[in-house]
């Protein structure tokens, strides 16, 4: 950071309150105590360089809801040193090593892996799945309101959505019944595909 922008501290703070979850333009200014107006400047740039990303929830190909938009982190690395190494410098100087990893680490680390999964299920069913049958332009992402979050969408120009789950864990009957809710939710919005 200190070698690529100016203000490495402020960026620096951006990125710890990032951490492991992604966070609204509000939420973000307030946590790093500058105006809401400012903020586009320092992620614009923290995005050129790759190491956050802008999502807004993807319903159509035509209009993501920009004003939900939120940010994270997108570099694995970054990620997984600001959700389990900076928080914990402290502690990792002076615990032992497995104590440290088995009380600070591992009951995080399904979540994070979970995180990653979701980004390359995503991938694979947009290269493996649906790339080879698609001739038009699409979209991906995922969707999120006060009401329902799915990890991921893809939506094609025509009209049509694709909605996706990824689970890093084993799938059993509630987990499969709570996807099916999820798109009674979908029913009357919009034309997808499961």
């Amino acid at each position: 950071l200190m070698e690529e922008l100016k203000e490495p501290k402020l960026y620096f703070s951006l990125l710890e309150s990032l951490g492991s979850s992604q966070k609204g333009v509000t939420e973000l200014a307030v946590s790093l105590g500058v105006e809401r107006s400012r903020l586009p400047y320092y992620t614009k740039n923290l995005m050129e360089l790759q190491y956050i990303e802008r999502n807004a929830p993807l319903l159509t190909y035509q209009n993501p809801f920009e004003r939900k938009a939120a940010y994270k982190i997108k570099d694995p690395l970054l990620r997984f040193w600001f959700t389990f190494v900076y928080p914990h410098a402290n502690a990792m100087e002076r615990m032992d090593p497995r104590l440290f990893y088995s009380t600070l680490v591992a009951p995080h680390l399904e979540a994070y892996w979970g995180h990653g999964f979701e980004s390359l299920a995503q991938e694979l069913f947009v290269t493996q799945k649906l790339l080879p049958k698609l001739a038009e332009p699409f979209k991906m992402g995922s969707y999120w309101d006060k009401n329902i979050q799915v990890d991921f969408t893809v939506a094609v120009k025509s009209g049509l959505s694709y909605l996706g789950e990824a689970k890093w864990n084993r799938i059993d009957v509630s987990t499969a019944t709570s996807f099916l809710r999820k798109l009674e939710y979908f029913r009357n919005k919009m034309a997808y595909r499961a």
